[in-house]
């Protein structure tokens, strides 16, 4: 990990039956995010003990870095799958770390 940058960790969880549908939308996320500026790094996670949870732990140069990724069209498509998110999750927190600040939403 690089010193002074913006780690994220985004943890979305699926309804049970739907772990393939949700994985469906985020690995689509993948390759175009690691094309994006400021991108250090993006990985996404299955939990071995819940099939249901999935976790991204990235990493940003910057936050604009992070705020452009959110506002791409890959991102926006993914969120737009997700609308109606009963179908696919039930939970969905986000924990940025940023210096010495630590933000949960």
């Amino acid at each position: 990990m690089h010193k002074n940058t913006l780690k994220v960790i985004a943890t979305i969880n699926a309804l049970k039956g739907k772990e393939k549908d949700l994985l469906d939308v985020l690995i689509k996320l993948i390759e175009p995010t690691r094309k994006e500026p400021g991108c250090i790094s993006y990985t996404l996670l299955n939990n071995i003990d819940d099939q249901t949870e999935y976790t991204f732990f990235e990493e940003w140069k910057t936050e604009k870095d992070l705020e452009a990724h959110m506002q791409s069209a890959h991102f926006q498509q993914a969120v737009s799958s997700l609308d109606g998110a009963d179908r696919f999750r039930t939970r969905n927190q986000t924990i940025l770390f940023n210096g010495n600040r630590i933000i949960i939403l």
